[in-house]
Protein backbone atom coordinates (compact mmCIF):
# COMPACT_ATOMS: atom_id res chain seq x y z
CA UNK A 1 0.00 0.00 0.00
CA UNK A 2 1.52 3.46 -1.34
CA UNK A 3 2.23 5.84 2.07
CA UNK A 4 2.63 9.58 1.25
CA UNK A 5 4.59 11.19 4.09
CA UNK A 6 3.00 14.88 4.83
CA UNK A 7 5.80 17.17 5.72
CA UNK A 8 6.08 20.78 7.22
CA UNK A 9 8.54 23.47 8.18
CA UNK A 10 8.69 23.92 12.29
CA UNK A 11 9.55 27.59 13.44
CA UNK A 12 13.21 26.76 12.91
CA UNK A 13 12.74 26.09 9.10
CA UNK A 14 13.32 22.36 9.64
CA UNK A 15 11.44 19.95 7.40
CA UNK A 16 9.49 17.13 9.49
CA UNK A 17 7.22 14.79 8.96
CA UNK A 18 3.48 15.21 10.51
CA UNK A 19 1.00 12.37 9.19
CA UNK A 20 0.57 10.60 6.27
CA UNK A 21 -1.34 9.88 3.42
CA UNK A 22 -2.58 5.91 2.54
CA UNK A 23 -4.11 4.96 -0.56
CA UNK A 24 -4.77 1.89 -1.43
CA UNK A 25 -7.18 0.07 -4.08
CA UNK A 26 -9.96 -2.35 -1.97
CA UNK A 27 -10.80 -5.75 -3.26
CA UNK A 28 -12.86 -5.36 -6.48
CA UNK A 29 -16.51 -5.22 -4.29
CA UNK A 30 -15.39 -2.75 -1.98
CA UNK A 31 -14.81 1.08 -2.21
CA UNK A 32 -11.28 1.78 -2.59
CA UNK A 33 -9.72 3.38 0.15
CA UNK A 34 -7.97 6.87 1.22
CA UNK A 35 -6.64 8.16 4.43
CA UNK A 36 -5.67 11.83 5.19
CA UNK A 37 -3.97 11.46 8.82
CA UNK A 38 -1.63 14.80 8.41
CA UNK A 39 -1.04 18.42 7.01
CA UNK A 40 -2.05 19.31 2.82
CA UNK A 41 1.14 20.26 1.32
CA UNK A 42 2.49 20.95 -1.83
CA UNK A 43 5.96 22.05 -3.57
CA UNK A 44 5.35 25.80 -3.52
CA UNK A 45 4.81 26.20 0.29
CA UNK A 46 6.72 22.78 1.95
CA UNK A 47 8.82 21.82 -0.84
CA UNK A 48 6.90 17.85 -1.21
CA UNK A 49 5.08 18.72 -4.03
CA UNK A 50 3.40 15.08 -4.80
CA UNK A 51 -0.03 14.82 -3.36
CA UNK A 52 -2.31 15.80 -5.78
CA UNK A 53 -0.04 14.07 -8.57
CA UNK A 54 -0.09 10.86 -6.27
CA UNK A 55 -4.15 11.21 -6.04
CA UNK A 56 -3.62 11.44 -9.86
CA UNK A 57 -1.82 8.44 -10.29
CA UNK A 58 -3.87 6.48 -7.48
CA UNK A 59 -7.18 7.00 -9.46
CA UNK A 60 -5.71 6.37 -12.63
CA UNK A 61 -5.18 2.74 -11.09
CA UNK A 62 -8.73 2.14 -9.95
CA UNK A 63 -11.74 0.56 -12.31
CA UNK A 64 -13.99 3.65 -13.42
CA UNK A 65 -16.86 4.12 -11.79
CA UNK A 66 -15.40 2.37 -8.73
CA UNK A 67 -16.99 4.38 -5.24
CA UNK A 68 -14.18 5.77 -2.99
CA UNK A 69 -14.40 6.49 0.62
CA UNK A 70 -12.08 9.36 2.05
CA UNK A 71 -10.96 9.38 5.90
CA UNK A 72 -10.17 12.73 7.15
CA UNK A 73 -8.32 13.71 9.73
CA UNK A 74 -6.03 16.32 8.85
CA UNK A 75 -5.45 20.33 10.52
CA UNK A 76 -5.16 21.65 6.74
CA UNK A 77 -2.07 22.86 4.94
CA UNK A 78 -1.42 24.49 1.61
CA UNK A 79 -4.34 26.01 0.38
CA UNK A 80 -3.13 25.69 -3.33
CA UNK A 81 -2.58 22.14 -2.99
CA UNK A 82 -6.33 21.62 -1.37
CA UNK A 83 -7.89 23.07 -4.49
CA UNK A 84 -5.87 20.96 -6.50
CA UNK A 85 -7.19 17.52 -4.78
CA UNK A 86 -10.80 19.07 -4.78
CA UNK A 87 -10.21 19.20 -8.80
CA UNK A 88 -8.17 15.67 -9.15
CA UNK A 89 -11.29 14.20 -6.81
CA UNK A 90 -14.43 16.13 -8.49
CA UNK A 91 -13.56 14.62 -11.79
CA UNK A 92 -13.66 11.65 -10.55
CA UNK A 93 -17.10 9.37 -11.79
CA UNK A 94 -17.24 7.33 -9.20
CA UNK A 95 -19.59 7.98 -5.89
CA UNK A 96 -16.82 9.76 -3.31
CA UNK A 97 -18.11 9.47 0.13
CA UNK A 98 -16.36 11.40 2.95
CA UNK A 99 -16.13 10.81 6.62
CA UNK A 100 -14.50 13.32 9.30
CA UNK A 101 -12.96 10.77 11.43
CA UNK A 102 -11.37 14.10 13.94
CA UNK A 103 -10.55 17.36 12.17
CA UNK A 104 -11.04 18.29 8.47
CA UNK A 105 -9.90 21.85 8.56
CA UNK A 106 -8.45 24.83 5.96
CA UNK A 107 -6.99 23.15 3.18
CA UNK A 108 -8.17 19.72 4.30
CA UNK A 109 -11.82 20.74 3.48
CA UNK A 110 -11.35 21.18 -0.04
CA UNK A 111 -11.16 16.94 -0.71
CA UNK A 112 -14.10 16.58 1.52
CA UNK A 113 -16.09 19.21 -0.61
CA UNK A 114 -15.47 16.64 -3.58
CA UNK A 115 -17.56 14.00 -1.89
CA UNK A 116 -21.12 13.21 -2.85
CA UNK A 117 -22.13 12.33 0.87
CA UNK A 118 -20.23 13.20 3.78
CA UNK A 119 -20.46 12.09 6.92
CA UNK A 120 -19.20 13.04 10.77
CA UNK A 121 -18.74 11.79 14.31
CA UNK A 122 -19.89 13.24 17.20
CA UNK A 123 -16.56 15.63 18.17
CA UNK A 124 -15.49 15.53 14.98
CA UNK A 125 -14.42 19.21 13.43
CA UNK A 126 -15.01 21.05 10.33
CA UNK A 127 -13.32 24.44 10.24
CA UNK A 128 -13.35 27.19 7.21
CA UNK A 129 -12.00 30.55 7.47
CA UNK A 130 -9.95 32.80 5.32
CA UNK A 131 -6.70 31.36 3.33
CA UNK A 132 -3.27 33.16 4.94
CA UNK A 133 0.24 32.63 4.42
CA UNK A 134 3.47 33.78 5.38
CA UNK A 135 6.12 35.52 2.95
CA UNK A 136 8.65 37.74 2.30
CA UNK A 137 9.24 40.63 -0.85
CA UNK A 138 8.57 44.19 -1.04
CA UNK A 139 5.46 46.06 -1.58
CA UNK A 140 4.33 45.42 -4.99
CA UNK A 141 4.95 41.90 -4.29
CA UNK A 142 3.15 41.69 -1.02
CA UNK A 143 0.14 43.11 -2.88
CA UNK A 144 0.15 40.61 -5.17
CA UNK A 145 0.47 37.56 -2.21
CA UNK A 146 -2.76 39.53 -0.60
CA UNK A 147 -4.86 39.54 -4.29
CA UNK A 148 -4.01 35.58 -4.95
CA UNK A 149 -5.34 35.16 -0.94
CA UNK A 150 -8.38 36.69 -1.89
CA UNK A 151 -9.19 34.45 -4.79
CA UNK A 152 -7.95 31.55 -3.37
CA UNK A 153 -10.93 32.61 -0.66
CA UNK A 154 -13.15 33.31 -3.39
CA UNK A 155 -12.67 29.60 -4.77
CA UNK A 156 -13.00 28.47 -1.21
CA UNK A 157 -16.18 30.05 -0.88
CA UNK A 158 -17.44 29.25 -4.55
CA UNK A 159 -16.75 25.14 -3.26
CA UNK A 160 -18.60 25.53 0.07
CA UNK A 161 -21.56 26.85 -1.90
CA UNK A 162 -21.79 24.14 -3.96
CA UNK A 163 -22.38 22.03 -0.69
CA UNK A 164 -24.27 24.41 1.54
CA UNK A 165 -27.17 23.12 3.70
CA UNK A 166 -30.76 24.25 1.67
CA UNK A 167 -31.12 28.58 2.53
CA UNK A 168 -27.49 28.96 3.07
CA UNK A 169 -25.86 31.44 0.95
CA UNK A 170 -22.45 31.97 -0.61
CA UNK A 171 -22.01 35.48 1.45
CA UNK A 172 -23.20 33.97 4.78
CA UNK A 173 -20.76 31.19 4.23
CA UNK A 174 -18.11 33.91 3.23
CA UNK A 175 -18.50 35.26 6.19
CA UNK A 176 -17.96 32.20 8.39
CA UNK A 177 -14.80 32.06 7.02
CA UNK A 178 -13.62 35.66 7.75
CA UNK A 179 -14.96 34.86 11.49
CA UNK A 180 -12.78 30.97 11.06
CA UNK A 181 -15.69 29.30 11.88
CA UNK A 182 -15.45 25.42 13.89
CA UNK A 183 -18.28 22.99 12.88
CA UNK A 184 -19.54 20.27 14.18
CA UNK A 185 -22.12 17.79 14.83
CA UNK A 186 -24.50 19.76 16.73
CA UNK A 187 -24.41 22.98 13.99
CA UNK A 188 -23.09 21.31 11.25
CA UNK A 189 -26.69 21.28 9.18
CA UNK A 190 -26.40 25.14 9.87
CA UNK A 191 -23.94 25.36 6.94
CA UNK A 192 -23.46 21.92 5.04
CA UNK A 193 -25.32 19.00 3.99
CA UNK A 194 -23.97 16.46 6.16
CA UNK A 195 -25.09 13.24 7.76
CA UNK A 196 -24.04 13.22 11.26
CA UNK A 197 -23.26 9.56 12.99
CA UNK A 198 -23.20 8.60 16.53
CA UNK A 199 -19.61 7.42 16.54
CA UNK A 200 -16.96 9.05 18.67
CA UNK A 201 -14.52 10.94 16.61
CA UNK A 202 -10.87 10.31 16.85
CA UNK A 203 -7.71 11.85 18.45
CA UNK A 204 -6.85 14.88 16.04
CA UNK A 205 -3.99 14.48 14.09
CA UNK A 206 -0.85 16.90 15.54
CA UNK A 207 0.25 19.52 13.62
CA UNK A 208 1.92 22.92 13.85
CA UNK A 209 -0.91 24.26 12.38
CA UNK A 210 -3.36 24.96 15.48
CA UNK A 211 -1.20 27.72 16.69
CA UNK A 212 -1.99 29.69 13.68
CA UNK A 213 -5.39 29.24 14.21
CA UNK A 214 -7.23 31.60 16.76
CA UNK A 215 -10.61 29.67 17.64
CA UNK A 216 -9.62 25.79 18.09
CA UNK A 217 -12.37 24.36 20.32
CA UNK A 218 -11.41 23.75 24.12
CA UNK A 219 -11.72 20.12 24.11
CA UNK A 220 -9.49 19.72 20.36
CA UNK A 221 -6.88 22.04 22.39
CA UNK A 222 -7.56 19.31 25.69
CA UNK A 223 -7.39 16.65 23.19
CA UNK A 224 -3.76 17.54 21.76
CA UNK A 225 -2.38 18.59 25.42
CA UNK A 226 -2.95 14.78 26.21
CA UNK A 227 -1.60 13.88 23.44
CA UNK A 228 1.52 15.33 24.15
CA UNK A 229 1.55 14.63 27.46
CA UNK A 230 1.23 11.19 26.74
CA UNK A 231 4.27 11.38 23.91
CA UNK A 232 6.44 13.04 26.47
CA UNK A 233 5.21 10.64 29.22
CA UNK A 234 6.86 7.64 26.76
CA UNK A 235 10.36 9.74 25.67
CA UNK A 236 10.72 10.06 29.57
CA UNK A 237 10.16 6.10 29.81
CA UNK A 238 12.24 5.25 27.17
CA UNK A 239 14.99 7.47 28.11
CA UNK A 240 14.49 6.00 32.06
CA UNK A 241 14.61 2.69 30.45
CA UNK A 242 17.65 3.20 28.21
CA UNK A 243 19.46 4.84 30.99
CA UNK A 244 18.52 1.73 33.39
CA UNK A 245 19.89 -0.66 30.42
CA UNK A 246 23.16 1.72 30.13
CA UNK A 247 23.54 0.96 34.07
CA UNK A 248 23.26 -2.31 34.08
CA UNK A 249 25.47 -2.68 31.20
CA UNK A 250 27.96 -0.99 33.10
CA UNK A 251 27.22 -3.17 35.98
CA UNK A 252 27.53 -6.29 33.91
CA UNK A 253 30.96 -5.37 32.75
CA UNK A 254 32.47 -3.96 35.43
CA UNK A 255 31.26 -7.71 37.19
CA UNK A 256 33.35 -9.47 34.08
CA UNK A 257 36.37 -7.26 34.45
CA UNK A 258 36.41 -7.78 38.54
CA UNK A 259 35.96 -11.54 37.43
CA UNK A 260 38.75 -11.69 35.09
CA UNK A 261 40.92 -9.63 37.65
CA UNK A 262 40.36 -12.24 40.10
CA UNK A 263 41.00 -14.68 37.63
CA UNK A 264 44.46 -13.59 36.72
CA UNK A 265 45.02 -12.94 40.60
CA UNK A 266 44.25 -16.94 40.80
CA UNK A 267 46.33 -17.89 37.64
CA UNK A 268 49.29 -15.51 39.42
CA UNK A 269 49.20 -16.95 42.63
CA UNK A 270 48.82 -20.37 41.11
CA UNK A 271 51.90 -20.10 38.94
CA UNK A 272 54.22 -19.22 42.01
Amino acid sequence: MPRLDFEARDRDGVLKKYGYLDMEDGEEEEPAKMTFYGDIVSSEAWGADREPQQIVDFLAELPENKQINLYFNSPGGDAFAGVAMYNILNRWKGKRVGYVEAIAASAATMPLMACDEIHMGTGAEIMIHDPWTWTAGNAAYLRDCADRLEKVGDHYADIYAKKAAEGVTREELRQAMTAETWIDSSNAARYFDIITDGGEAAAPAASVFYKKYKAVPQHVLDALEAQEAARMAAQSAERVTAKNNQAKAADAAEERQSRAQALLCDLYLYGT
